[in-house]
C-alpha cells in the first residue's frame, strides 16, 4: 500500500510538472526566439561551466568528508564523490531534493555500518549549506537596493525570517519533547516519528562538534555557496544575459528553495516561472529566462549521465565498522 502510495505521488509530480512546464512554454515563449537564443550561446562559456560544476561537486565531497571525519568516520574523497554521482542517477527517478540524500545515505551506509552518525551528518550538512543562504539574501537587498522593488524586499526577508525560524526550531530541544508528546496524544505518531528522528540527528551532531569545527563548516559552505554563484553569473554570461552580478546571489537561493517544493519533479516547471517572473524585472525577455531555467535542468542531465556511466564500474564496499554507540558528551 505504501509502495503505492509512492508511486501516485511521484506520478503526480510529474503531471504537476510537466503541466506547468508545457504552460509556461505555450504562454511565455515562443519556439523561434528561443531558437535564436539558443544559437547565439558562447560555447567558451560552456566549457567553463561544466568545468564548474564538477569542481563543486569535488568541494562538496570535501565537505561532507570533513564532516564525517569530525565525528569518527573516515571516508576518502573519492569514494564520496562516486556515491555522489550514483546518487544523482537514481534520484533522478525519484523526484525531490531529498530523495538524493536519502539514497547518498543508503550508499554510505553500505560503505560504513554507522547509520545513525552518517544521517546525523548528512541532515546537519544540508541544514547549514540551506542557512548560508540567507545572510546574503540580505546582504543583496543591503549592498543593492536598487535592484529589487519594495515588495520584493519584503517577499525575501519575510521569507528568509521564516527560514531562520524553522532553523532555530530544529535546533531547538523543545522542538522534539513538543512533537513526541503531539506524536503520543494524537494518531499522527506515524508521521511525526521520522521528523522526530531527523530532528534528533541533527541536534545531536551539533552538540558533537565544537566552536572551531562550526566555524570550518561555514566556511566551507560559504566557499560551496560562492562557487554556485559563479556558476549563475556564468550561465548568464553564456545567454548574454544584460543583469547585474549581484542578481546571481538572489537567483541561486530561487533555485535552492523551488526544488524543495513537494508538488514539483525537482522544481521543474515552478523554477521556470519563476525566473520568468523574476528575471523580467531586470529586462530579461521571456524566451531568455526559459532557456536560461533549463540550462539548469541540463546541468544535473549531465551529472545524471555521468552518473549513469559511471555506475556499471561501481562497486559496494562491505561495512567497515559496526554501529558505534552515540555519546553524550
Amino acid at each position: 500500500m505504501n509502495k503505492l502510495k509512492k508511486q501516485a505521488g511521484t506520478f503526480i509530480k510529474i503531471v504537476f510538472s510537466v503541466s506547468l512546464l508545457g504552460y509556461v512554454f505555450f504562454q511565455y515563449t515562443d519556439y523561434l526566439a528561443i531558437g535564436q537564443v539558443l544559437s547565439d550561446v558562447n560555447a567558451y562559456f560552456i566549457f567553463a561551466v561544466l568545468v564548474l560544476v564538477f569542481i563543486l561537486r569535488w568541494f562538496a565531497a570535501l565537505q561532507v568528508r570533513y564532516v564525517f571525519g569530525q565525528i569518527g568516520i573516515p571516508l576518502p574523497t573519492l569514494s564520496i564523490f562516486k556515491v555522489q554521482f550514483i546518487s544523482n542517477f537514481y534520484a533522478f527517478f525519484l523526484p525531490g531534493e531529498l530523495a538524493s540524500a536519502g539514497i547518498s545515505w543508503y550508499m554510505f551506509s553500505r560503505i560504513h555500518n554507522s547509520k545513525i552518525r552518517l544521517a546525523g551528518a548528512l541532515a546537519y550538512t544540508r541544514i547549514i549549506n540551506l542557512l548560508i543562504l540567507v545572510p546574503f539574501i540580505f546582504g543583496s537587498i543591503v549592498f543593492s537596493p536598487e535592484l529589487f522593488t519594495y515588495h520584493q524586499k519584503i517577499t525575501l526577508i519575510l521569507t528568509s525570517l521564516s527560514f531562520i525560524g524553522v532553523v532555530a526550531l530544529v535546533f531547538s530541544p523543545i522542538t522534539v519533547k513538543i512533537l513526541q508528546s503531539l506524536a503520543g496524544r494524537t494518531k499522527l505518531s506515524a508521521r511525526l516519528n521520522p521528523y522526530i528522528t531527523e530532528i534528533s540527528l541533527i541536534q545531536s551532531q551539533f552538540k558533537m562538534l565544537n566552536m572551531a569545527q562550526q566555524v570550518k563548516n561555514v566556511l566551507l559552505s560559504l566557499l560551496i555557496y560562492f562557487g554556485n554563484v559563479m556558476l549563475v553569473w556564468l550561465l548568464m554570461k553564456m545567454l548574454h544575459l544584460q543583469v547585474s552580478f549581484m542578481i546571481s546571489f538572489i537567483v541561486f537561493p530561487i533555485l535552492v528553495f523551488v526544488s524543495y517544493i513537494p508538488f514539483f519533479f525537482a522544481g521543474t516547471g515552478i523554477r521556470e516561472l519563476s525566473l520568468i517572473f523574476f528575471l523580467a524585472q531586470y529586462g530579461v525577455n521571456d524566451n531568455q529566462a526559459f532557456v536560461y531555467s533549463i540550462s539548469f535542468f541540463a546541468l544535473n542531465m549531465v551529472l545524471v549521465i555521468a552518473g549513469g556511466l559511471y555506475l556499471p564500474f561501481y562497486r559496494n564496499n562491505k561495512p567497515s565498522t559496526p554501529e558505534a554507540p552515540q555519546s553524550n558528551n
